[in-house]
């Protein structure tokens, strides 16, 4: 079974990943007092990989091409008990 995002699905995802990546970049004192406030250690340092990470999956669902509809599936994944213990392998 195949299963193929829409392309407007795939549009309004990316587009909430980058208003959110660019809204967080642009009041980067506010969200970082924000979540300093909420506990965070350092919340620069996590700030700046949240709004990377917003940013690059947003940029990704936008321009990437096709989708990558390959499923791991129980059936790929092999196990065998050996005298060392058990040995996992994926089938291609």
């Amino acid at each position: 079974m195949k299963t193929i995002i829409h392309p407007w699905t795939r549009f309004l995802a990316a587009l909430i990943f980058l208003m959110s990546g660019i809204g967080n970049l642009f009041a980067f004192g506010a969200t970082a007092a924000r979540m300093g406030g909420l506990g965070f250690p350092s919340p620069s340092i996590f700030l700046v990989f949240a709004i990377t990470i917003e940013i690059v999956a947003g940029a990704y669902l936008l321009w990437a091409s096709k989708p990558n509809t390959r499923r791991a599936r129980s059936s790929n994944l092999h196990a065998a008990k050996s005298p060392n213990g058990w040995k996992f392998r994926l089938a291609r």
